[in-house]
């Protein structure tokens, strides 16, 4: 990387990386026996990094256990591809969570938000705006019609991310 001087960023300790993954994936990682025992192998995929573990608990909030099964499939062979300089084992986990949004608006709707810094406070009015303008609310075609995918926006996985 094109740094003054690099140093090695640890990933959090175990205890602290389940109690993380715990906040967003939910309680019933310790409460059903079978969700437990995949997420325990999930949770090892995410290298105790923070990003990981928050949007791959995120994204598997209130699953089943197939899909927590797929999951730990998924992220065990997830690999950068063609991306210099990107830390593989942070990429395959961040790209995998980015696939499960539920529809390409969701996905187009993150990558909006990208855009900004992560400590912007972005009305949520202003997001609709840039979407519509940008064509990318599909079958909206007024503001007034846009509070209803706001309600929805509010209320979804993607709003974590943001």
């Amino acid at each position: 990387m094109d740094t003054r001087k690099n140093f090695p960023i640890h990933g959090l300790p175990d205890r602290d990386s389940w109690s993380l993954f715990k906040k967003t994936a939910g309680s019933s990682i310790e409460s059903d026996l079978e969700v437990h025992v995949v997420a325990k192998k999930v949770l090892k995929e995410c290298a105790g990094l923070p990003i990981a573990i928050s949007t791959v608990g995120t994204a598997l909030k209130g699953e089943s256990i197939a899909i927590w099964k797929n999951a730990l499939r998924e992220l065990g062979k997830a690999i950068p591809e063609n991306v210099p300089g990107v830390i593989e084992h942070v990429y395959g986990k961040i790209k995998w969570s980015y696939e499960c949004l539920p529809n390409e608006q969701a996905k187009s709707f993150l990558l909006l938000c990208c855009i900004f810094e992560q400590s912007a406070d972005i009305p949520i009015e202003d997001l609709i705006r840039y979407e519509h303008g940008l064509g990318l609310l599909k079958g909206i075609d007024s503001m007034v019609e846009g509070t209803v995918w706001k309600h929805w926006f509010t209320h979804s996985k993607v709003a974590f991310y943001c």
